[in-house]
């Protein structure tokens, strides 16, 4: 019995496959075609909304960061959008203020407008960078990193006007350092590591934002530390000057060893926010620099002052001042001249005390924390003054007939080391304590105490009776 057999021959399967090939061959390189231009005419379409957004926007970006807050309003998440046809890349111009749409070469194909421009530093990319060289570092330039990345860059001769967005990314260099009168130096919103402190001798350097794990030396230049949130200057001694202006808005300064957190010695300083721990001294001003404080917080404990004055001028007009323990003081003057304007101190031992120099209390509040031993003002050979109109306020919590006296002095002689001629005092215990109270002089002021002390016999007199509180009122003769 014969079976009849039905199949392909081999003639025939090369001659279908040969057809599939020949068909593959016209089709693919039409269909990859056909998807190339769908990409292409969406990046277009991006880039024609990008830049619609850029133009109707109120506030022309300067920097590619404010390009992204733009670009995110009008629905692109600019960091995370990459053009969808391969090897093409989105760049900003900052010169113009438009996204442009380039080839591998960075050929601008679109706006059509702009395709006889070429790339300078005033371009950008959307993304980001992911890598930096020295030579990107150009004057006028205007960087930002991709975001999570580690970047490495020498900064040790960065003598040149540069804008870089660190964009919670970390820059890394061994060493970073401005020696250029015409440098002005931008860092913002991320992380530095140094092999050695920040050398600013002249010029420019703003740091918003910038976690660093070195100090900083400003010898001559303008330095500018915004963003108190994200500014973190950590070891000891976390900033040096020796000249220049140095102006701290923000940042958390936090010096754990033996040293001090600022040492100024030369030029300007301005504080007017920031928090501010040390185990001696949060600010040590000397040297004729001179130093304003109009806020900020400063902690300590058991060591120094807070704020040390050993040469030149400190102006504090506000601020918190807490001292934990009787180590230390808030304010101490061993030279130069010292005003306070304004500003809260807390303490459990001495609060402003003066061994040489001037200081002048016009207005803060002063407060002694309960169990306080020492004296609020003390003068061991300076001269600290509460002139009349002062609007200072002294209140001391410690418990009745306990050792501590808004007053103190070690002074010899007629020498009235401490002149009060105004504010408001109130005391638990005695106004003044010490043998030597030739060192006071009291011609005015609101005085309140618990405790009368019949050696201030010759400059006024108490109450003879408690009020409410069983407070005396202390009336100077001279008032």
């Amino acid at each position: 019995m014969k079976r009849n057999k039905k199949g392909f021959t081999i003639v025939e399967l090369v001659i279908v496959i040969a057809v599939i090939a020949i068909l593959a061959a016209v089709l693919i390189p039409t269909f990859s075609g056909l998807v190339r231009r769908a990409n292409e005419s969406a990046d277009l379409q991006a880039v024609r909304n990008m830049n619609t957004a850029l133009a109707a926007s109120e506030d022309t970006p300067d920097h590619i960061s404010a390009v992204w807050e733009i670009l995110k309003e009008a629905g692109y998440d600019a960091q995370n959008y990459a053009p969808l046809v391969s090897g093409c890349s989105f760049y900003w111009d900052g010169e113009i203020n438009r996204v442009l749409y380039c080839d591998e070469n960075d050929t601008v194909l679109f706006p059509a407008e702009y395709k006889d421009r070429t790339k300078t530093a005033f371009w950008e990319g959307l993304k980001g960078v992911t890598e930096l060289t020295a030579d990107q570092l150009t004057d006028g330039a205007k960087i930002a990193l991709a975001a999570g990345v580690e970047v490495s860059v020498d900064l040790s001769q960065l003598n040149q006007s540069v804008n870089i967005y660190l964009n919670g990314s970390t820059l890394k260099s061994s060493a970073l350092q401005i020696n250029s009168e015409e440098a002005e130096v931008t860092l913002s919103g991320g992380n530095l590591e140094l092999g050695k402190q920040i050398e600013l001798k002249k010029g420019t350097l703003i740091l918003d934002g910038v976690s660093s794990n070195v100090p900083i030396a400003n010898r001559g230049g303008n330095l500018t530390i915004d963003n108190g949130e994200k500014q973190t200057i950590t070891g000891n001694g976390t900033l040096y000057l020796g000249g220049g202006t140095t102006v701290i808005n923000g940042g958390a300064f936090c010096q754990i060893s033996s040293g001090k957190s600022i040492e100024a010695s030369g030029g300007d300083l301005i504080v007017n926010g920031g928090s501010f721990y040390a185990t001696n001294y949060c600010i040590e001003v000397k040297n004729n620099s001179n130093v304003t404080i109009n806020d900020g917080n400063f902690e300590g404990q058991n060591t120094s002052a807070l704020v040390q004055c050993s040469a030149g001028s400190v102006e504090i007009n506000g601020g918190n001042f807490s001292y934990a323990g009787t180590g230390g003081v808030p304010v101490s003057c061993a030279g130069g001249n010292v005003t306070v304007n304004g500003g809260t101190f807390t303490t459990q031992g001495d609060c402003v005390t003066a061994s040489s120099g001037e200081i002048t209390i016009n207005g803060g509040t002063f407060i002694g924390a309960n169990g306080q031993s020492n004296a609020f003002l003390k003068s061991t050979g300076g001269q600290i003054t509460v002139p009349a109109g002062s609007k200072a306020s002294f209140e001391m919590f410690s418990a009745t007939g306990s050792s501590g006296g808004i007053l103190g002095g070690n002074a010899s002689g007629d020498t009235k080391l401490i002149k009060i001629e105004g504010g408001t005092f109130k005391a638990k215990n005695e106004f003044a304590k010490g043998s030597t109270l030739s060192a006071y002089q009291i011609t005015g002021g609101e005085i309140f105490v618990k405790i009368k002390n019949t050696s201030f016999a010759d400059q006024g007199t108490y109450s003879a009776e408690p009020d409410a509180e069983e407070y005396y009122r202390f009336t100077p003769n001279a008032a």
